[in-house]
């Protein structure tokens, strides 16, 4: 989850949270899913910059709006640019990678905890990984 307060920016950078810090495994896409964002909000738009042109890409810069999905190539820099409003700009930021197994094994492993119905998804993803 990222939490845009009043004020505040995301300087311009390229995803790579799984990586080393050299920047050398980027994810294939990400994906942004705004989940609430103040009636006046001012600023605040999603900058993509293609890194091989330093350009803006078409499309961008992207408006947030409550609801909205935006998905981008993971190679793309990215900004959010300083928000005015009453409340955060949140968002859900999903970053998507075809990892070798290799890189894969480094990553450590997370366990994922959830209350009430999803419990039961939860469980049968586990018994269907545990049958592979």
């Amino acid at each position: 989850m990222l939490v845009v307060p009043a004020g505040a920016a995301v300087g311009l950078h390229v995803d790579a949270t799984l990586g080393p810090p050299n920047g050398s495994v980027i994810p294939e896409a990400v994906s942004v899913l705004y989940l609430d964002v103040a009636d006046d909000l001012a600023g605040g738009r999603l900058v993509l910059v293609d890194p091989a042109t330093d350009r803006v890409v078409e499309g961008a810069p992207v408006v947030p709006r409550a609801n909205r999905f935006v998905l981008f190539a993971g190679r793309l820099a990215h900004e959010v640019e300083a928000v005015t409003s009453s409340r955060p700009r949140v968002s859900i930021v999903c970053e998507q990678y075809a990892l070798s197994p290799g890189v894969l094994s480094a990553v450590p492993r997370v366990k994922v905890h959830s209350r009430s119905a999803f419990d039961a998804v939860l469980a049968d993803v586990r018994a269907r990984g545990s049958r592979s």
